[in-house]
């Protein structure tokens, strides 16, 4: 290398201390360098380049500040701080870490090629090219499920039997071809005419105005393009198919491949797609300065577009008659089918794309492949079999996949026999703890064509037991997920379809209704709440009228919230329209103080008891905390909580410490962490149902606070005893304990941390304010005391209300019900 790395004394010290793996403890010099020099010095290196600047050539020297690394980029003549005089292990740890920079760098430039390339010269860079596709880790395990077939297909055979064909009118690649673009611009408009999606008629035709290019009209410029080389001067022919089974398009070029030009489709072709149309320009802009091939940025985000629609294939084939390149889209893309015994997998037209994956550097990749397992083997275990560490595990476990484990959890389904004709509840609720883990990965990943199975899942999972009620939110909340990134069009299907069925198919209408509370109009308000009010889904009508109708949401809190001192009207209300005006209260804020007097009446069980509405009174609670930065005195209510009150009680006083537990998640500091503790340390043999759930709630609290207050990193560092040996980490104590509450919050604290590197972050409620907000002030003062013998009663077990989820769904007992009371008519 012709770049000099300098690495000054205080890095060395640095890795001295920090440069093991708290989970594992100590590892080789090279994952330390990897964890505190390569990554973000790979990072630091793209950067500068992002900025027009180059540290090639150069001294770049490394520093520490507030205890991390730090780089800068010197003239080489220029003086720079004096470096330790080890110049053996200077100079080979300077070597690693400079071939790592380099790799690592051409790794974010080409993908999962990184560790394909052995000297990144721009040939060795080329050739490395000419193996996308065929690169596979020899570690990585077969494929367990049949998967959708891969979009490029070269050599594809097309059998077009009712096929138009048009000619151009010439072969000039830049100048205006009439003939051609009228005839890809009826066929895109015949294609959605027969209801194809918008995804696949943008392949088709690109409207103006909208970034990217159809597929059709690049793949004729390019066959003019090469037609023209060739010194051909037959005409490019545009053929086509269409019908309600799939549109195929065959441009035909008269001149035959060569092997350069195969090259440049596969390369463009296959492998991991950019994130969109912006990466895509990124990608190509970087690769086209080093390698020897010019790419197209369009033609890599066709592969992107063409890859999230299901069963989408871009090929071509050639021989000495010419060339063609061929693209065929099924309307409703079947990608993977269940067994012969069910009916089989179809997609539907609504495209859905799934996050971004997370950017996880080299070290963190080998972190995460470690700690997966620990979560995969407690769900398995024997010997841990309570439900809090079961969800624990099953939840930690989705935290850290990849859209590539898709294909493993698509196995389960087909082997556990979750969507056959003839599968029933009980079938599902026997493994209802792989299940909650397999919809949460499709919450996440998922694609159009799981949106059946999620369907028939929530179809069929039907069980109201508290024990079963986890999986069932967690079905209906990724159904809900998915519909949503479909559109509005695909949440609309869903829901017509679950109410012409009945209560047969209420949790298809649930998630439906919940999906058009993210992306329905202001006009589908009526579909989220019947017109006298008796049938609504909370969720979504708080959600729908937040984005579309604010002010009407305010006037419908100021019509059911503090209306009268008593709390008269409120008490009145059946249990779904307390639990919308509670979420309503949440999400509006409109006065705060009075809020807080309010929502203490209520989870004092001073305005009924009901319990759904206790756990929506404790989320409004904390939510309001988060927003005014209020919470102080929630280590002196926990603890006068727990002195003065057993949870073997059964009474109402529950509502409260779960409402001070909800606060604690949001606002809590370490300081709340030895009481949390020794709730978690109560026997749950003697935990009444009363206090079951916020018994269940302690672990995921405890995790919650020491993620976003930073002690993760303390908890699982090991620790020197006194005679100097290494001993278990907080964490690893925690997760060999025979306490399930200790081993749940171990696993949840783990998945959290993991879960948010590499710029994936968290979702949902775990989407926590880390920022420093000041000092807090006090909450309002909740009732701690011990409540007579005699109050409150038996209740209906724990989990009714889906911990980590959306709440159970309740039926409605209340009378009629005037939703729109003082208030002016819906839109």
């Amino acid at each position: 290398h012709d770049t000099e790395l300098e690495i000054t004394d205080e890095v060395i010290d640095l890795m001295t201390t920090e440069g093991f793996s708290p989970v594992y403890g100590a590892r080789p010099v090279k994952a330390a360098i990897e964890k505190h020099i390569v990554d973000p010095l790979a990072k630091w290196v793209l950067e500068q380049s992002e900025h027009g600047l180059d540290a090639r050539g150069k001294k770049i020297v490394v520093t520490v500040e507030n205890g991390a690394t730090k780089f800068e980029a010197f003239e080489r003549e220029k003086v720079a701080p004096q470096k330790r005089s080890i110049e053996g292990i200077a100079h080979a740890m300077t070597e690693e870490v400079l071939g790592l920079v380099e790799e690592l760098v051409l790794g974010d430039l080409s993908g999962d090629l990184a560790e394909a390339i052995a000297v990144p010269t721009e040939e060795d860079f080329d050739r490395s090219l000419r193996q996308i596709g065929d690169f596979k880790k020899a570690d990585e395990p077969a494929a367990q499920a049949a998967g959708p077939l891969p979009v490029f297909a070269p050599g594809i055979e097309t059998t077009l039997r009712d096929a138009q064909v048009v000619s151009g009118e010439h072969n000039n690649a830049k100048k205006a071809d009439k003939s051609l673009r009228a005839a890809w611009r009826k066929l895109a408009s015949d294609a959605a005419g027969k209801g194809y999606s918008s995804d696949a008629v943008s392949m088709l035709n690109q409207e103006a105005g909208t970034p990217g290019e159809a597929w059709v009209k690049n793949a004729i410029r390019h066959a003019k393009e090469m037609a023209t080389r060739a010194g051909k001067e037959d005409s490019v022919i545009l053929t086509w198919e269409l019908n309600e089974e799939a549109v195929t398009v065959v441009v035909r070029s008269p001149h035959t491949m060569d092997e350069n030009e195969k090259f440049a489709l596969k390369a463009h072709l296959t492998g991991k797609p950019p994130a969109d149309l912006k990466e895509a320009q990124r990608r190509v802009d970087q690769l086209n300065l080093t390698g020897t091939m010019v790419r197209d940025s369009n033609l890599l985000d066709l592969y992107r577009r063409a890859s999230e629609i299901p069963g989408a294939r871009i090929g071509y084939r050639s021989d000495e008659n010419g060339t063609e390149y061929v693209l065929v889209i099924p309307k409703h893309g079947a990608v993977w089918e269940a067994p012969a015994s069910g009916r089989s997998v179809q997609g539907r037209e609504d495209g859905v794309k799934h996050a971004a994956a997370p950017k996880l550097t080299p070290h963190q990749i080998r972190e995460r492949a470690r700690v997966r397992p620990v979560f995969w083997k407690v769900l398995h275990s024997d010997k841990q079999t309570g439900p809090a560490v079961k969800i624990a595990a099953a939840e930690g476990w989705a935290r850290l996949t990849t859209p590539e484990d898709l294909k493993e959890v698509r196995a389960w389904v087909l082997q556990g026999k979750w969507v056959n004709a003839d599968t029933t509840n009980m079938r599902l609720t026997e493994a209802k703890h792989k299940i909650q883990m397999a919809v949460a990965v499709f919450k996440r990943w998922g694609t159009r064509a799981d949106l059946p199975v999620l369907e028939r899942l929530a179809r069929t999972y039907t069980s109201i037991s508290h024990y079963d009620i986890p999986a069932k939110q967690a079905i209906i909340d990724a159904y809900a997920t998915l519909l949503a990134r479909a559109g509005r069009d695909a949440a609309l299907a869903a829901y017509e379809n679950g109410t012409r069925e009945g209560n047969a198919s209420e949790n298809v209408t649930i998630a439906a209704q919940r999906a058009l509370g993210k992306v329905g109009l202001a006009e589908d308000v009526a579909k989220v709440m019947s017109p006298d009010g008796k049938t609504i889904e909370p969720d979504a009508f708080v959600d729908l009228l937040a984005r579309t109708d604010r002010a009407q949401l305010e006037a419908f809190v100021r019509a059911h919230w503090r209306t009268d001192s008593d709390g008269a009207h409120f008490k009145s209300l059946s249990t779904t329209q307390k639990k919308t005006v509670l979420k309503a209260v949440a999400r509006t804020g409109l006065d705060p103080e009075a809020d807080f007097l309010e929502l203490k009446q209520v989870i004092e069980s001073k305005r009924g008891a009901d319990r759904p509405t206790l756990y929506d009174a404790g989320d409004a609670f904390a939510a309001l905390a988060q927003k005014q930065n209020l919470g102080a005195n929630l280590e002196r209510m926990l603890d006068q909580f727990m002195t003065n009150n057993t949870l073997n009680a059964y009474n109402d006083r529950w509502a409260v410490l779960l409402a001070l537990l909800y606060a604690a998640q949001r606002v809590g500091g370490p300081e709340l962490l030895p009481v949390i503790e020794a709730v978690m340390a109560s026997d749950p043999t003697h935990v009444s149902s009363n206090y079951e759930q916020p018994h269940f709630e302690t672990p995921y609290t405890w995790a919650r606070i020491v993620v976003r207050t930073g002690l993760i990193g303390r908890y699982l560092r090991k620790e020197r005893g006194e005679d100097g040996e290494l001993k278990p980490s907080k964490i690893e104590r925690m997760l060999a304990s025979t306490n399930p509450m200790a081993v749940a919050a171990a696993l949840h604290a783990i998945s959290l941390a993991q879960g948010g590197l590499g710029g994936h972050g968290v979702e949902g409620e775990e989407a926590y304010d880390r920022a420093d907000r000041g000092e807090r002030g006090d909450l309002i003062e909740l009732d701690t005391s011990a409540p007579p013998a005699s109050s409150g009663g038996y209740g209906y077990g724990y989990m009714n209300a889906a911990p980590r989820g959306p709440h159970a769904h309740d039926f409605d007992w209340g009378g009629r019900w005037d939703p729109m009371r003082r208030m002016p008519p819906m839109p």
